[in-house]
């Protein structure tokens, strides 16, 4: 059985060793290409990726440059648009078929129904920050209910909590680049490691799209956890979670990186509440689960200190005296998790995941598919100044919010009801925040979490053997 090598462990090599790596770091002008090729030919070994010595630490630059592909099921509308205008777009669709020229106008906001598979938009522009987001009725023979996610970018790797084998549920990979691309899933359940029969370097052709089937890899379980990892060339994933026939589908987007402090915010004000977690470590991981409202943090009683027995995944249910209708929770745990939870209704339920911290401004359509869209507001540890302007479809800001989010609380804002007739909302925020949004019409629920806008590119440190 693979283990995952312990987040933060490094052997200690002899003196010989110790001074090669300074000749290398002297050096390191030189060494660079060789590295460079070292590096493409490692992706092409198989085997479970492990982390390498490095030289340096990644670090966040500018970029101009951004990609998002957009997950289109029959008949869903797809809107496109960014945080500031941009000076040049393409779009193409995985499969290959016909791409209306209305995604190419990276000065605006634009809205269409796209064929069926993925459409991938590259755009330029200096602080652009292209976004994207995904809405509609997922299909009966699915599931049925309300679908609605933001658009993912870039796969490195990615992790997913919470998937089940039922309905049709599977996870969804597309490549976006001109040659082969090569992906690895790890799987755990609610009893452990399990390994995937058909999902080890999983080959996926230039411009298409494949899917991997949660049943065919753990089958018969309900609470399944995943970590993919790009092998080779430009991937996107998500996982399209479908419960039974009328009791709902939901995309579920992939959190970037495991961590020991998550918030879940969105959770839509209607139906019950479940959280999953996913522990892939070696040991027990105690896990702290609380509720955040207006009124501030508070303990979720029984869900104080949830322990996650080693490599396994687990799914508590959150009491209804939580009352956490449109507001958040946070994690806290002793080392770093996967989570999301899950809000279920009569007819549908909904993805709650992980929100990332918005150190750059984000954007989010104020209504999509006939869907009104909730924003919902956090600021888990200091008090929060952010400013929610209201943008047209040629990116004029036609209404202006400030809105001051008290330390350890949540707030909702209703976009369309206090934006007007603004297309899309710009979120700024200047401390510590986090967002998620949310749509409900009846029973009908769904929601994704809101990361900051691509405007800058995170670049690894230079891994050395």
């Amino acid at each position: 059985m693979n283990r995952l090598p312990k987040l933060g462990s490094r052997k200690r090599g002899d003196e010989k060793s110790r001074q090669s790596k300074a000749k290398l770091t002297w050096r390191s002008g030189l060494w660079l290409p060789v590295i460079a090729v070292i590096l493409i030919l490692l992706a092409l070994i198989p085997g479970e990726s492990t982390p390498d010595l490095t030289v340096g630490e990644s670090r966040e630059i500018p970029t101009n440059v951004a990609t998002f592909a957009c997950p289109v099921q029959k008949g869903a509308e797809v809107t496109a648009g960014q945080v500031k205008a941009g000076t040049s777009a393409d779009a193409k669709a995985v499969p290959e078929a016909d791409v209306s020229d209305v995604w190419t106008q990276a000065d605006q906001w634009r809205t269409a129904k796209p064929s069926a598979g993925a459409l991938v938009i590259s755009q330029e522009g200096e602080g652009s920050g292209p976004v994207g987001y995904v809405a509609g009725s997922a299909r009966k023979n699915l599931g049925g209910g309300q679908l609605f996610s933001r658009c993912p970018g870039l796969l490195d790797e990615g992790w997913f909590v919470g998937l089940a084998d039922q309905g049709k549920s599977v996870i969804q990979l597309a490549n976006l680049g001109d040659s082969l691309a090569v992906v690895d899933i790890y799987w755990w359940s609610t009893l452990g490691r399990v390994e995937g029969d058909h999902s080890m370097g999983i080959v996926i052709d230039p411009g298409k799209t494949t899917t991997v089937a949660i049943g065919d890899n753990v089958p018969g379980e309900e609470v399944v956890g995943a970590r993919i990892v790009r092998r080779r060339q430009q991937v996107s994933a998500v996982a399209l979670s479908a419960n039974k026939a009328g009791q709902g589908t939901e995309f579920a987007l992939p959190q970037a990186e495991l961590d020991d402090k998550l918030v879940l915010a969105g959770f839509p004000t209607k139906g019950t509440a479940t959280v999953s977690l996913l522990n892939p470590h070696d040991e027990t991981v105690r896990v702290k689960i609380q509720g955040i409202r207006a009124g501030g943090t508070f303990d979720i009683q029984g869900l104080e200190d949830v322990a996650v027995k080693p490599q396994t995944t687990l799914r508590v249910d959150v009491p209804e005296k939580a009352k956490l209708g449109g507001q958040a929770i946070q994690l806290t745990s002793e080392r770093e998790i996967a989570a999301i939870a899950t809000v279920q209704t009569a007819k549908d339920f909904a993805i709650v995941g992980p929100a990332e911290w918005l150190r750059h401004p984000t954007a989010v359509p104020t209504s999509l598919a006939g869907q009104k869209v909730q924003l919902t507001l956090v600021a888990p540890k200091e008090s929060v100044s952010i400013v929610v302007e209201g943008v047209d479809s040629h990116m004029k800001v036609v209404s202006t919010k400030n809105i001051s989010v008290p330390a350890g609380s949540s707030m909702v804002v209703d976009l369309h009801k206090e934006l007007g007739d603004s297309v899309a909302a710009v979120v700024t925020a200047d401390g510590e925040a986090y967002a998620g949004a949310w749509t409900r019409k009846g029973d009908q629920i769904a929601s994704t979490p809101l990361y900051g806008a691509p405007v800058s590119a995170r670049v690894p440190a230079v891994a050395v053997h």
